[in-house]
């Protein structure tokens, strides 16, 4: 499937979700953001997200699978975990201090697990439609300038481009999980892999 198709997949019904927190004629869309109600569905993604790929992992352990893809789908559950526990439970405020760290070192802990991730994956990052990661990584970079972007309504801009920058990291990974799955169970290399493998080894 193109990869246009499966942004528009990704992006239509988080967009969607998005409308109906803004528009519905209920609750105040400040109140639903302000009371966390959009940051709890977007745990619910961090957290979906890592089960998804920690299950794939062990699976393809225990099947003697391709151990890149094993350590890929590994480092995605460990950080997918890492950050959607961070998220649900602001584990930077309460967790580091008690460790003795700042917690204004809680976004350069983020990089750190980021950067460890993209270490430990790269080429697995590289063979399965990067352009949706980018896409969560741009989401991500709007919303920590909603300020500049949204100055009316930071508080609305900046929860729902990271909501958008969860779902698109969902789905990348989701999509990854899917992939192996079905070249573990068919033995068969996908149009995907097959073209991504040869940026890699151009790399």
């Amino acid at each position: 499937m193109p990869t246009a198709w499966l942004f528009l997949g990704i992006l239509a019904p988080a967009a969607a979700f998005l409308c109906a927190v803004r528009f519905q004629p209920w609750v105040s869309p400040a109140e639903l953001v302000g009371g966390g109600f959009v940051s709890s569905v977007a745990s619910l993604l961090w957290i979906g997200t890592a089960s998804i790929c920690l299950f794939t992992a062990a699976m393809l352990y225990g099947a003697r699978g391709n151990s890149a893809c094993t350590r890929f789908l590994l480092a995605a559950g460990l950080a997918t975990l890492w950050l959607g526990l961070d998220d649900a439970f602001a584990l930077h405020r309460a967790v580091f201090p008690v460790l003795g760290i700042p917690a204004a070192l809680a976004p350069a802990a983020r990089v750190a697990v980021g950067a460890l991730y993209l270490l430990a994956a790269w080429r697995a990052i590289v063979a399965n439609r990067p352009s949706l990661l980018i896409a969560a990584g741009l989401f991500l970079a709007a919303a920590v300038n909603a300020e500049r972007i949204a100055p009316a309504a930071p508080d609305l801009a900046e929860a729902g481009l990271t909501f958008l920058a969860v779902a698109f990291w969902a789905g990348f990974h989701v999509l990854a999980a899917a992939r192996i799955v079905e070249e573990l169970a068919t033995g068969r290399i996908t149009a995907v892999a097959l073209s991504s493998a040869r940026l890699v080894r151009r790399a």
